[in-house]
């Protein structure tokens, strides 16, 4: 009896082994799957957050290029200003220019227009005040004489 005792107990514990094996074996897979996914998982977000950290490192260089960009393009933009309310004072003053020159021509042609509406040439025109002066000239002559000599 004492042996059916010890190899019932024997086979007791063998059967209790057995059973705690195979817990024991279903854990250990379960704690390793966990152990790997974990592992993976942290792996994965380690490499996102390089990649995180990579992506923010080009967007704050391409940050500072479209800044520098924006900068040359706002100087870019003040200096075309600039030229550009040159040109327009300069194109008022050319306008205010021929305006006033058209004016003058306009004044200009007018009188022309009269001078030859009278119908006499430069030369007549010359010619007639050269002969009233001499007529003038002559006519205070005779007055001078008219009246007893030149008077003082």
């Amino acid at each position: 009896m004492l042996r059916i005792s010890l190899i019932i107990a024997l086979v007791a514990g063998i059967a209790a082994l057995a059973v705690t094996q195979l817990r024991v074996a279903e854990n250990i897979k379960t704690l390793t799957g966990e152990r790997d996914q974990f592992k993976a998982d942290s792996e994965r977000t380690q490499k996102e957050a390089l990649d995180a950290k990579k992506l923010a490192k080009e967007a704050t260089a391409a940050a500072d290029q479209a800044k520098k960009a924006l900068e040359t393009a706002k100087t870019e933009l003040a200096t075309a200003s600039e030229k550009a309310d040159q040109q327009e004072k300069r194109a008022n003053d050319l306008a205010s220019q021929v305006e006033r020159l058209t004016q003058q021509r306009n004044e200009a042609q007018t009188e022309l227009a009269k001078w030859k509406a009278s119908g006499l040439t430069l030369e007549q025109i010359t010619a007639t005040l050269l002969e009233n002066k001499k007529i003038t000239g002559e006519n205070n002559t005779e007055r001078q004489d008219h009246r007893g000599g030149p008077q003082v």
